[in-house]
């Protein structure tokens, strides 16, 4: 549990997609954004925010506040 509470966006987003059986071309056909952006997620070169953000806690299946700021997990 520990551990879940300090993870940062990046490995909060792997770790969703790994639970659910998703690869990044997955996560960029279900948000709408490019690979390129999805790859940045997942490097952690950049967040998602706004409307891209809300858009992958759905795809995700999870909350905004969860992938953002490590609030709220999933279930």
């Amino acid at each position: 549990m520990f551990r879940i509470l300090n993870m940062n966006f990046s490995e909060r987003l792997k770790a969703r997609m790994d639970a659910l059986g998703l690869r990044a071309t997955d996560i960029s056909e279900m948000t709408g954004v490019s690979k390129a952006t999805v790859s940045f997620w997942i490097n952690g070169t950049n967040g998602a925010k706004g409307q891209n953000l809300t858009s992958l806690a759905r795809a995700l299946d999870c909350s905004a506040e969860w992938l953002s700021e490590g609030i709220d997990p999933p279930k």
